[in-house]
């Protein structure tokens, strides 16, 4: 009995160790990782599809379920939901226990030489291959619930980088931010993160949506205010007041439609007719509710189909249609303004190569699901949009 005592005090006391080096790691006042302040040179100016948000449902998954598909890609992870989670167990501002967990987790620093969440996380927003948020939604949906249950901050916030970027950013010019931007109120918070030994551009940015993730963060001295995925900014004014030191001054605004070159995912419709849902066409549901949660909306009679098409009349629409369905509903809707882009999906794709020649806002037919998620990504591409695919 006293070996076992022994053994559990000796386990308890490895916990209680590994617990305390996290803690230290997370809440000293000094940050040794600055980058999530200090990457704004990894904002790419392409334009890229817009990456859908916060799900249309009532159904927001835990933390540890939002994470399971990345869990593989970044060290320990489990190990550090599990103590945002703790850490999180008497939530503010209204939050749930797995929303202000899901800000606490990206607020944490990873040791030196292993990629923090947030780094992952915004890489992927980032990145033009659009296929590599998919694995984030779950808990994108969740950072974003969590982030609009905080008040909409109305303030000058700052963040800044490493080099000199004003030629980037030149007056007039307007720029979107993919990834989660992360400011403080203060600026000699941001300030110091900088080099002062080289280039530095310091950004001033006086926005109207910026949530305040102090009560929620592993570094509350920061005055962390975050700028949701997606923030579109304009560019004021710069300054040079000393030598290699740029101010940037930049506004918050709201892109409107007419600046947007790709199409806009949360004004458009995916739809699909199909007589029935067997397991294949279940699965394949599955995926693409992944890459459209808002978007998609499934039919299995024509006419309802029609009238909600004809209805949604000021948004854009893509069809997918079995043969046989398609045979009879795209003579009808083919003309329609809103219809941006057909797709046939039927294991009888020679059959329907025949027909649909007819009509060029059918883009594609196809016999697999791989290849149909092939094809909507390829025409919701910047290349497509801006060389006229749908048109």
């Amino acid at each position: 009995m006293g070996t076992k005592n022994s053994s559990m005090g000796t386990k308890n006391s490895s916990m209680g160790t590994k617990n305390s080096s996290m803690k230290a790691d997370n809440e000293s006042n000094i940050r040794g990782d600055r980058a999530r302040y200090l990457d704004v040179n990894k904002e790419s100016d392409k334009v890229l599809p817009y990456i859908p948000v916060a799900c249309a449902t009532n159904s927001i998954a835990s933390l540890r379920e939002a994470v399971k598909p990345v869990e593989n890609l970044i060290e320990d992870l489990a190990d550090k939901v599990e103590y945002s989670l703790e850490k999180c167990k008497r939530p503010k501002d209204g939050l749930t226990q797995n929303e202000s967990a899901s800000l606490y987790l990206y607020s944490m620093q990873w040791p030196p030489g292993k990629d923090s969440f947030y780094t992952m996380f915004n890489w992927a927003l980032r990145d033009e291959d659009r296929t590599k948020a998919v694995l984030y939604q779950d808990y994108c949906n969740l950072f974003m619930s969590a982030l609009s249950k905080l008040p909409s901050r109305q303030d000058d916030v700052w963040r800044g980088v490493n080099g000199d970027l004003s030629e980037q950013y030149g007056q007039g010019t307007t720029h979107v931010w993919r990834g989660a931007t992360s400011c403080s109120n203060m600026v000699h918070v941001t300030d110091s993160f900088l080099n002062s030994t080289s280039s530095r551009t310091l950004f001033k940015i006086k926005c109207f949506q910026g949530k305040s993730i102090e009560n929620h963060s592993a570094f509350p001295n920061e005055k962390e205010t975050v700028l949701p995925p997606g923030t579109c900014l304009r560019v004021k004014s710069q300054s040079n007041p000393a030598p290699n030191f740029y101010i940037v001054d930049l506004e918050q605004i709201v892109i409107s439609s007419e600046q947007k070159v790709a199409p806009e995912l949360s004004f458009f419709h995916l739809i699909w007719l199909r007589p029935y849902a067997d397991k294949i066409l279940q699965q394949t549901e599955i995926k693409l509710l992944k890459l459209f949660p808002i978007s998609l909306k499934t039919f299995e009679d024509s006419n309802e189909c029609e009238t909600f098409i004809r209805q949604e009349s000021s948004s854009q629409t893509m069809l997918i249609v079995s043969g046989q369905l398609g045979r009879e509903i795209v003579p009808k809707m083919h003309d329609l303004s809103n219809i941006m882009a057909i797709f046939v999906y039927s294991i009888n794709k020679q059959a329907n190569e025949e027909w649909t020649k007819n009509y060029k806002k059918v883009k594609a037919v196809v016999s697999n699901p791989t290849d149909l998620i092939s094809e909507l990504e390829r025409l919701l591409s910047p290349e497509e949009s801006i060389n006229g695919s749908f048109a």
